[in-house]
C-alpha cells in the first residue's frame, strides 16, 4: 500500500510541476494534458483524489492558462487512464473492480473503524502541526511574496488542506497519501524556515528536527 503512495505521489508531483509551467501561459492545453494524463494515473490507484481536481481547473484559472482548449485537452488527458482501465475491466469481465474504483470516491469511515499503527497516526498530527504553523505563517505575509511564488504556495496550501480532510474522513488512506501530504509540508515548512530568523522560529525548527528523527526511525522499523 505505501508502494502506491510512493507512486501516486510521483504522478501528483509531476502533474503539479506541469501545472505550474502553466502560469500566465495561454497555449497550455499540451501542458494540461499531460498534467492530467498523470493525475488520472494518480486517481486510478487512489480514487479519493479526484476530489482535488475541480481546485486544479481553479488554479489553472488563477494562473490565466485556463480555456475552452485546455479545458478540453484536461479531460481528455484524464479520461485516457480511466477510461483505458475501464475498458480493460470491461473486456475481461471485472466490472466490479471499476464499481468498487467509484464507490471508493465517496467512502467515509471514522478514525475508531480501522486499525492504524500508533506511529502512523502520531506522524500524521505531527505533519498536521507543522503544516499550520507554515500555512499560517504563509496567509499573515502573503502580500509580501511575489505573485507567481504566492499562487504557488496558495495552491499548495489548499491541496495539502484537502487531503488532511480526505485522510481523517477516510483513515485508511493514510498509508497512502502521507507521501504526498509530507511533500507539500516540506515545500511550505522549507518557505517557513527560509523567511523566518527569529528566536522562536529556530526553536520551533530545532524541536521538530528532534522529534522528527526518531518518528522516521520507529516507522522505518516497523
Amino acid at each position: 500500500m505505501f508502494n502506491v503512495g510512493i507512486i501516486m505521489t510521483l504522478c501528483c508531483l509531476f502533474s503539479i510541476l506541469l501545472l505550474y509551467k502553466t502560469f500566465h501561459v495561454s497555449w497550455s492545453a499540451g501542458l494540461l494534458f499531460h498534467a492530467f494524463i498523470f493525475w488520472g494515473i494518480a486517481s486510478l490507484l487512489v480514487p479519493k483524489i479526484v476530489w482535488l481536481i475541480p481546485y486544479i481547473w481553479y488554479t489553472c484559472y488563477v494562473f490565466g492558462s485556463l480555456n475552452t482548449r485546455s479545458f478540453v485537452a484536461s479531460m481528455f488527458g484524464w479520461s485516457i487512464p480511466i477510461g483505458g482501465y475501464a475498458l480493460y475491466g470491461y473486456l475481461t469481465n471485472q466490472r466490479m473492480d471499476i464499481m468498487a474504483k467509484a464507490a471508493e470516491i465517496i467512502r467515509v469511515e471514522s478514525i475508531s473503524s480501522v486499525s492504524i499503527e500508533l506511529s502512523i497516526i502520531v506522524m500524521l498530527f505531527f505533519s498536521l502541526l507543522i503544516f499550520l504553523v507554515s500555512a499560517i505563517h504563509f496567509l499573515m505575509f502573503a502580500m509580501d511574496e511575489k505573485v507567481q511564488t504566492r499562487c504557488y504556495l496558495q495552491h499548495l496550501t489548499v491541496t495539502v488542506t484537502v487531503l488532511f480532510i480526505i485522510v481523517f474522513s477516510c483513515i485508511s488512506t493514510t498509508l497512502q497519501l502521507m507521501p504526498l501530504i509530507l511533500s507539500g509540508v516540506s515545500l511550505l515548512y522549507g518557505h517557513f524556515s527560509t523567511l523566518t530568523n527569529s528566536k522562536w522560529s529556530n526553536i520551533f525548527f530545532v524541536s521538530t528536527l528532534l522529534c522528527l528523527i526518531p518518528l522516521l526511525f520507529i516507522n522505518l522499523l516497523y
